[in-house]
């Protein structure tokens, strides 16, 4: 809030971002279905040294055993998917809420 305060056009710069994104999300093809493999976050969350992915779920276990090795699951990839998306969209709601206030309340617990 304070940033914004004394940088007045840091808002424009919010605002193009809220355009960007509104604008991608209006122009989007929503025809044919996604390969989710092939997305950025699925793929650097797969690269990370801490956990392997299986291939195979096993009913709602966030890990397994596969060749005597413990393996994440599939259903764990897409939980840790889901949870950076929301980062994203809390990210992305910060241009309109300036649009809408800079009481310093309001604007870190919409957030929240």
């Amino acid at each position: 809030v304070e940033a914004v305060e004394h940088f007045k056009p840091l808002l424009l710069v919010f605002a193009g971002i809220l355009i960007i994104s509104s604008f991608k999300l209006l122009t989007g093809n929503d025809e044919e279905e996604e390969d989710m493999s092939e997305n950025w976050i699925v793929k650097l969350v797969q690269k990370q040294p801490f956990l392997t992915f299986g291939n195979k779920y096993d009913g709602g276990k966030f890990f397994t055993m596969e060749n005597g090795r413990r393996v994440a699951t599939p259903l764990l990839l897409v939980l840790i998917v889901i949870e950076i998306s929301d980062v994203v969209f809390a990210v992305d709601s910060i241009p309109a809420i300036f649009g809408v206030t800079l009481d310093p309340f309001i604007v870190y617990s919409s957030n929240m």
